[in-house]
């Protein structure tokens, strides 16, 4: 039987081909787990145009973000918060409160709270770095954690 692969089974077909499988084995796993369906040309013309659709938005989408996190470069981050003489944070600063700072600077739209990393959270008063990484492009952020009186 002719079979269109609507996802990628490891074995048997990748999303897109159209392959001839024993009908047992159509029937009785790839249809029910709609792993395939029955094979007509159209379908897998329109299958391949969906996806090569979809790669070009990802790349689109994958640029842009890009051109995000190279905007950030070198921007200055500064906190005020409640500190212990010795300058030890009551609370500390963690990447979720750094990604909202941000976003009240920048509109971001397409880096997330988990691109932004910190060796470990803040907790003293002074100079620190975050980073936001995405694949290869980086951005190196400057944290300036001052006390509140």
């Amino acid at each position: 039987m002719r079979v269109l692969f609507l996802k990628d089974v490891p074995g048997s077909g990748r999303r897109g081909d159209i392959k001839n499988v024993a009908d047992g084995y159509a029937h009785n796993f790839l249809f029910p787990r709609k792993l395939a369906m029955p094979a007509s040309e159209g379908q897998a013309k329109a299958i391949k145009k969906n996806d090569a659709e979809i790669s070009e938005k990802h790349k689109i989408t994958e640029n842009m973000l890009s051109e995000e996190i190279k905007s950030l470069e070198g921007i200055v981050l500064n906190f005020s918060d409640q500190a212990s003489p010795q300058g030890h944070l009551f609370a500390g600063l963690h990447e979720k409160d750094i990604f909202a700072e941000l976003q009240k600077i920048k509109k971001l739209r397409f880096v997330a709270p988990d691109m932004i990393s910190l060796d470990k959270a803040i907790k003293k008063v002074g100079e620190h770095k975050a980073i936001v990484r995405s694949g290869k492009v980086k951005a190196t952020l400057k944290i300036v954690v001052t006390a509140q009186n």
